[in-house]
């Protein structure tokens, strides 16, 4: 059979014979062209997936041998900081045990107090000259109030 389009000028329709009712040729053809067809179709399917999935997998796998990388430098780089840190203490240790226990004590002692705000209460019948830096302000209620010392207040009601 010819037929006539208007973008090939001639065509031929090609079928494979009917057969027979024992033979059936052109169901048999259909089957195996149509499981080529979905063969291919597969093919491209997953040939598009693994376009799409295998860069993403690499840079997620690049990204997480970097940050590995990064996290082992670190600690390398803070066990070498400790232990050259350790070994300066042990030196000075060596040099002189009580000044370095003293001076680490007082060391911790200054990083745990320095958060905690501090307040000075001096006695009123001194002369001492206290300097302070109130860097933070102080409420207004102990500044307001003046507590004298339990030794004041005997010695005013001794008079």
């Amino acid at each position: 059979m010819w037929t006539w389009t208007a973008s090939c000028p001639i065509t031929q329709d090609i079928h494979p014979p009917i057969g027979n009712k024992q033979i059936q040729v052109a169901a048999a053809f259909e089957q195996v062209f149509s499981a080529k067809q979905q063969k291919q179709t597969n093919i491209l399917y997953w040939q598009a997936y693994a376009a799409r999935t295998i860069p993403a997998a690499e840079a997620k796998a690049t990204n997480i041998i970097s940050e590995a990388r990064n996290v082992a430098v670190s600690k390398v780089t803070l066990a070498e900081g400790e232990s050259a840190r350790f070994t300066d203490q042990m030196a000075a240790y060596q040099a002189s045990p009580s000044v370095y226990t003293s001076r680490t004590y007082l060391e911790t002692l200054a990083r745990s107090l320095a958060p905690a705000s501090k307040y000075v209460l001096a006695a009123t019948n001194t002369q001492d000259v206290l300097t302070l830096n109130l860097e933070e302000n102080i409420r207004g209620d102990l500044l307001n109030r003046i507590i004298a010392p339990p030794d004041m207040n005997k010695a005013a009601t001794n008079r």
